[in-house]
């Protein structure tokens, strides 16, 4: 099974539901891990969520979004 991981300048990221896509690095109350995703419509789905989000408070979009494709055995 095919799974898919967001990513900032090559380093693994993820989307934050309501928010944006950040860095994994634990910077949440109770530790932020990687959250797998199902598609690549997802992803970018999610990367468009996240820039409207970023415009809403006045940030810049990022334009280093990437994703990695990993093999998950069930």
């Amino acid at each position: 099974m095919i799974k898919y991981i967001h990513t900032l300048n090559r380093i693994p990221a993820g989307y934050t539901k309501g928010e944006q896509i950040c860095y994994t690095n634990g910077h949440r109350k109770n530790g932020w891990h990687i959250k797998l995703v199902d598609s690549v419509k997802q992803i970018k789905k999610e990367q468009k969520l996240s820039d409207k989000w970023r415009k809403s408070k006045g940030f810049n979009d990022h334009d280093d979004y990437d994703y990695i494709a990993i093999e998950v055995e069930k």
